[in-house]
């Protein structure tokens, strides 16, 4: 290897031990800067390919160390507390690798050191010694890519330097092969030029998180390797990252496409909300107007501006004592999005900061900005009084009051069938109220029904409801809701379809956990003379209470105390709630909470970082006691006599030049294998390999002893192969 191939080769090593320790510091917050980084990790590194080549010298240093430790020790003692300054340095580190403690920044210089020293140990025996480039994969990509797992997005540009460095290094080690000096400068051009355009190209390739999506190759792939549902994508869920968008059905697994309904259903436990409040919870996400034979469209108009903290004057206050006051409040984890999630009504929306919020007309809320994971929001709302309350307090609303009536209950012409409009006829037959009518309907569809996640795919020409009805006669919440809504319709009743998350894993007093398997879909309807009222077809959720048991009254009238509790008081009970709900969030409940996920993350950290210091450790280990070995090795050789010490340096050699791509075939003698390969080893000093061989073969078969001239000869040969090994 030739003066600019040996320089190459050291840039790159100084360049790959950076890259990683570059990385590893601002991992462990490094108070130094990257000049600084640089420049140690320049000395450290060159310092331990030195001692690489020169192990005798590291010995020497050691004894001589440790000779003058012991002398300065004996006159001013200090062994002692050097030893407890020690252990103190590594239990910090161990306590930092076990994730029981931040590491001190004082130590944090020392320890970066020492991985600097075991990194260039690592790498420069690889490079210099072993020759087995594969053997980097490992542990550069396996860190890197650990890092970008978990959100060091600088990882993704070193990982890339890393690949560009090892496809030249692989150019590199190809030419290493070949003979001729000349080819150098031509070959690494090559080689350097294609390893950088193959990495530009990658990095260029554009890149976005509204992916293709394929239903049935996702399913398979997530069947076949659960984990790769968490491992991190371009949308993953953190502020810095953007693009949060409006909620999608289609990410709950409940909808396998925006454009149609049905098929079979991909359940997750992934978590994706912490909902804080007196519960349970329906929290709607999209409400849906048109539908259209096979799918559901929104039509929402125009939305109004709010402000964070500003009251949603749609329902009057004399006629909020129909309505029970709640505060609740969300935590995103595995989710970022410019929906706002709530219950119906919405009051009031907080936020940290003065922030604009879409309203639309059927209380749907958007942020614009979004909320990602780990960030929350709190709400007001005013929940319905069951519907025999209501009746009870002598409440009085007419569907012919309501605005934009007929987009509730519109249907697609031609669509819904003879039989769906006869077996609805049918169902409500004697019922002559509206909310009799309603009840009908649910009723009939849980009782007559199977759930069933895994269906069959519903025929593209085939109306939906009809194809759930007479065919399929099982299904999941989207089949229930879109047919009850539409029966609802069918019979003059206003109904709207409404996709969300249903807040129900009850883990602690007023906390509930929401996966992505609790997505749902339901139904709310204009039920006269109350209003809009939930209704749940959907078999296995169970029912809305149609009356609750009010605490005894005792102001002059029902009328008077309620409109105490829910106008007057209203802010103050507000307040009370919200101040409940953050000491939950701000305390223990949450402390919990978010522990349970650190640890999840931690034990992962601290696997990969014990599992990482034990190759490195046993990779040292090893090391050192390959290099003691190979040195009594040399000694023992180097006192051998003369014709002994020759043919073990020709054996050596041969494994030399079957190492460079040469082996010697079984059968074949001496000197014909120093025939075949003569062409390749011809030119070394002033002996080739054919002469070299020719006095092998005379000093191990003659009697005479082997001259010194002889050995000096075949050493200086050994010495070339070796060079050019390099």
């Amino acid at each position: 290897m030739n003066k600019n191939q040996k320089t190459f080769l050291n840039i790159i090593y100084i360049m790959l031990v950076f890259s990683l320790l570059y990385m590893l510091g601002i991992a462990m917050d490094l108070e130094l800067g990257f000049f600084r980084q640089l420049g140690l990790v320049i000395i450290l590194a060159f310092g331990v390919k030195f001692f690489l080549f020169n192990p005798l010298f590291l010995y020497i240093i050691i004894f001589a160390a440790s000779v003058v430790v012991i002398i300065v020790n004996h006159y001013f003692p200090f062994i002692e507390k050097f030893l407890r300054i020690l252990y103190d340095f590594f239990r910090n580190v161990l306590h930092y690798i076990m994730e029981k403690g931040n590491l001190i920044p004082e130590n944090a210089p020392w320890f970066w050191g020492i991985l600097v020293v075991l990194i260039s140990l690592y790498t420069g025996y690889i490079l210099f010694k072993n020759k087995k480039i594969p053997f980097l994969i490992p542990i550069y990509m396996g860190t890197l890519l650990y890092y970008w797992y978990v959100y060091f997005d600088i990882a993704y540009f070193l990982l890339a330097l890393f690949l560009l460095l090892y496809l030249i290094l692989l150019g590199l080690n190809k030419y290493s092969h070949l003979e001729y000096d000349d080819i150098y400068k031509p070959w690494m051009k090559t080689a350097i030029t294609y390893s950088f355009l193959i990495i530009i190209l990658a990095l260029a390739i554009p890149k976005s998180q509204k992916n293709i999506y394929w239903p049935w190759i996702t399913d398979k792939a997530y069947n076949l390797f659960p984990g790769m549902e968490d491992l991190r994508s371009p949308q993953n869920h953190a502020r810095k990252s953007g693009g949060a968008e409006e909620f999608d059905f289609t990410i709950t697994g409940y909808q396998r496409q925006s454009s149609r309904l049905g098929g079979p259903v991909r359940i997750s436990d992934k978590k994706i909300m912490t909902v804080y409040g007196e519960g349970p919870f329906y929290l709607r996400g999209n409400i849906r107007h048109n539908y259209t034979g096979n799918n559901w469209k929104s039509q929402n108009g125009d939305m109004e501006t709010i402000l964070s903290g500003q009251t949603i004057d749609k329902i009057p206050n004399e006629e909020k004592k129909y309505y029970e006051f709640k505060t609740l409040t969300i935590m995103n984890h595995s989710l970022s999005s410019t929906t706002l999630f709530s219950p119906y009504s919405p009051n009031k929306v907080y936020l940290d900061g003065n922030y604009e919020i879409k309203l639309g007309k059927d209380f749907q809320l958007i942020f614009p900005e979004g909320i990602y994971g780990k960030e929350a929001y709190s709400i007001d709302i005013l929940e319905p009084l069951p519907y025999e309350n209501l009746m009870e307090i002598g409440i009085n609303k007419s569907k012919e009051n309501l605005k934009d009536k007929n987009k509730y209950l519109q249907t697609p012409k031609f669509k819904i069938t003879k039989e769906t409009r006869e077996l609805t006829d049918e169902i409500v037959k004697g019922h002559n109220t509206d909310y009799e009518k309603a009840i009908a309907i649910e009723n009939y569809l849980r009782s007559n029904f199977k759930y069933n996640t895994d269906v069959e795919v519903p025929p593209r020409n085939r109306e939906f409801v009809d194809y759930f009805l007479f065919e399929a006669k099982e299904g999941y919440c989207t089949y229930y809701a879109t047919t009850m809504a539409i029966m609802l319709r069918l019979q003059g009743i206003p109904s709207r379809y409404v996709e969300g998350y249903v807040a129900r894993d009850l883990v602690e007093e007023n906390k509930y956990v929401v996966k992505q398997k609790h997505g749902h879909a339901w139904v709310e309807a204009f039920i006269e003379p109350v209003g809009w009222i939930r209704f749940e077809p959907t078999p296995s959720y169970v029912t809305m209470p149609r009356i609750i048991e009010r605490p005894e009254i005792t102001g002059e009238s029902y009328e008077e105390d309620m409109e105490l509790v829910n106008v007057d008081n209203i802010d103050e009970l507000r307040e009370v709630e919200r101040t409940v709900v953050d000491a939950e969030i701000n305390g223990k409940s949450l402390d919990e909470d978010m522990i349970v996920e650190e640890m999840e993350a931690k034990g992962n950290r601290r696997f990969f970082v014990i599992f990482l210091g034990g190759i490195l450790f046993g990779l040292f280990v090893r090391f050192m006691f390959n290099l003691a070995r190979a040195e009594i090795l040399k000694r023992r050789v180097e006192k051998l006599p003369n014709k002994e010490r020759l043919i073990y340096e020709y054996n050596e050699i041969l494994k030399l030049i079957e190492n460079l791509g040469y082996p010697i075939h079984p059968g074949e003698t001496h000197y014909e294998y120093a025939n075949r390969i003569a062409y390749r080893f011809s030119i070394f000093g002033d002996m080739g390999i054919r002469e070299i061989t020719d006095i092998f073969v005379k000093n191990k078969y003659s009697p005479m002893e082997t001259r010194a001239e002889d050995l000096e000869t075949v050493l200086e040969f050994k010495k070339n192969v070796l060079a050019r090994k390099k």
